[in-house]
């Protein structure tokens, strides 16, 4: 959880760079790694509050009986951990979507995407379509892919 702490105020930081500093693309790059990071610890910490949670009320319940010991699952506890988990949901959509729309520079094809495509948000779903199912047109844009 602290992870997902110091990763959330990190995140909070360099969003509000991203307002101030719309085109730097360090940042966008920084907020984009920093909402992947961030999904994936929120998703870790709300499993395991989770099934901490619950298995210790079974435990407790089961074996606490005999001694007068009862326990309860926190439901508010729990709805805060997982409404955290969607908020860092619709914010790692968000940034990965910036990216794919704004600072992507090579497509589907691996050719350099025109500038009028860049920053076209309304247009992205047209761009892909054309990438992944229409045949090659452009061949002497794209360049063969070489893993290094």
């Amino acid at each position: 959880m602290i992870l997902s702490l110091i990763n959330s105020a990190a995140a909070i930081i360099l969003s509000f760079l991203g307002i101030l500093l719309p085109q730097n693309r360090k940042i966008s790059y920084a907020n984009t790694s920093l909402a992947s990071i961030g999904i994936l610890t929120r998703s870790i910490d709300a499993i395991l509050a989770t099934t901490i949670s619950v298995t210790l009320k079974f435990v407790v319940n089961k074996f606490g009986s005999t001694v007068g010991v009862s326990a309860t699952t926190g439901g508010t506890f729990i709805a805060l951990i997982w409404l955290g988990f969607v908020f860092q949901s619709l914010a790692s959509s968000y940034w990965l979507c910036v990216w794919f729309v704004e600072f992507r520079q090579i497509s589907f094809r691996i050719r350099k995407r025109e500038p009028g495509e860049i920053g076209d948000y309304r247009g992205i779903v047209r761009e892909i379509k054309r990438d992944v199912r229409s045949p090659k047109e452009h061949k002497e844009q794209e360049k063969p892919f070489v893993a290094v």
